[in-house]
Parts: structure tokens; C-alpha cells; sequence
């Protein structure tokens, strides 16, 4: 079985803006301490039986650019366990919308990424690189097989910011925002960094916006608003605003 190429997961690394293409969330594929959290998941199964298989598909087309997509570990497991719910199609409109706004050129950092999230992805699939009744390799009646899964998943306690649905799709709303105004005229050296603003949270709150106690939703929310209303984007719609009052008003006269 073949599996992804380097050359594939860093264009899907660059597309996705380090962040799970899972619509609205902003979760890191590599986070602030260089840790791999993301991970490479196929549209199409790759395997008889999985979510959303194609008997159609060659085992080229399985691991290729166009069945590929980079997810959180929650979003991997919430899709896959609910095939009704996510079909190929819609996977493939999320992929592009990430894409749309997230996007930035491809660098020399994003091979390092690729090259990582690429070992992941082959440790968590041992059985790629066995061959079963192939003439000349090694013959096995009983094969045991080990994943090695470091990532914690932990769950937003009762009374967070994270455990409210409705505060949660608020902030992740703004976060969103946020980084599609901040970028649109970024012009810095080094490509836009999306996950910037969630370490800038942290650096301010003390803790990640999900972990924070409910009861500060607000002061979240105000400076969420408050980063977005100074970014350069924001000004010139409301520059816009006022030039479009004034023309209107003067013809009204």
C-alpha cells in the first residue's frame, strides 16, 4: 500500500495555515511548543469497511493530495465516527474553505512540519509496510500490532468558556475574524501566523480561552473585538462607512 508523499502533506500544511480544517476550529496542527497535535486523515477510507470508502479509488489516489485532509485529533474522531453526518463531498468543501482563508505560501519550515506530521501518520499505520502472502518477504501467521497515540485530548471542565456551546462557537467566531482582518494586509517577513492570537490569549488570560472560567466569556469576547476593530481591514470598512454616509448625505442636499 502506497502512502502520502512529502511533497503533498507540506502543500496541504501551507493550505491549511498550521490550523484543523474542521469549519471553526482553530486548534493548532502544531502547537506553541513544536508539538505534532494534527493529523493526516483521508476523505475516502483507506481501508475495506472505513468511513466513506471507494472501491473506485487505486491505493495512489487514497493517499493523494485530492483525498487528504489535516484535522485535530477531536474533529479525526467526530468525523470518522459519524460518516452519515460528514460526507466526502462536504470534507472537501471544508478543506477548500480553510484553504481560502488560511492559506499562505509554502516555506522552508513547512517541509519540517510536513516531514513530521508524515511520521505520525506512518507510526499510527504500521500495517502500510507489511506484506501479507507476498512471494519473498517474511510470512507471519499472528501479527500484533501497536499505535503509539501521545496526544491527551482533555475535555473543557464544567463552568468554562469551553463547555459552553453557544460561548465557544461566539469565540471561535471572533478568532476567525480576527485572523481573516489581521492578514488580509499583514506584510510582514515571515508568513501570517494564525495561532499567534491564541498564544496572545493565553499570554493575557493566563490560560487557553477553553480552560477559562465562564464568568470571563466577556473580557474574552470585548478583547477579541477590541484586536479586531484596530486591525487594518477593520478601519478601512469603517473609513468606507463614512465616506459612502457622506456622499449619500451630500446628494440628499
Amino acid at each position: 500500500m502506497s502512502s502520502p508523499t512529502l511533497k503533498t502533506i507540506k502543500r496541504l500544511f501551507a493550505e491549511s495555515g498550521n490550523q484543523c480544517a474542521f469549519a471553526g476550529c482553530n486548534e493548532l496542527l502544531c502547537n506553541d511548543a513544536g508539538v505534532i497535535v494534527g493529523e493526516i486523515c483521508h476523505i475516502k477510507a483507506s481501508r475495506t469497511g472505513g468511513p466513506r470508502y471507494d472501491f473506485n479509488q487505486t491505493a495512489e489516489e487514497r493517499n493523494a493530495y485530492d483525498n487528504l485532509i489535516l484535522l485535530c485529533p477531536t474533529h479525526h474522531t467526530w468525523i470518522d465516527s459519524n460518516p452519515d453526518e460528514f460526507s466526502a463531498e462536504s470534507l472537501i468543501a471544508m478543506k477548500s474553505v480553510k484553504k481560502t482563508y488560511a492559506a499562505h505560501p509554502e516555506t522552508s519550515e513547512d517541509a519540517l512540519y510536513a516531514k513530521k506530521l508524515l511520521e505520525k501518520f506512518l507510526r499510527q499505520s504500521p500495517a502500510q509496510n507489511i506484506m501479507m502472502n507476498s512471494p519473498g518477504a517474511i510470512q507471519a501467521h499472528t501479527v500484533n500490532l501497536k499505535t503509539t497515540m501521545k496526544n491527551v485530548i482533555v475535555a473543557p471542565a464544567p463552568n468554562t468558556i469551553g463547555n459552553d456551546q453557544r460561548k465557544s462557537r461566539y469565540v471561535e467566531y471572533l478568532i476567525e475574524r480576527y485572523n481573516k482582518f489581521a492578514s488580509t494586509h499583514y506584510a510582514g517577513a515571515k508568513p501570517f501566523s494564525y495561532g499567534a492570537i491564541g498564544s496572545n490569549i493565553v499570554s493575557k488570560f493566563g490560560s487557553k480561552w477553553r480552560m477559562l472560567p465562564v464568568e470571563r466569556f466577556e473580557q474574552v469576547a470585548s478583547y477579541l473585538q477590541d484586536r479586531i476593530s484596530k486591525t487594518k481591514q477593520a478601519k478601512w470598512g469603517r473609513f468606507r462607512k463614512r465616506i459612502l454616509k457622506y456622499v449619500k448625505e451630500s446628494v440628499a442636499v
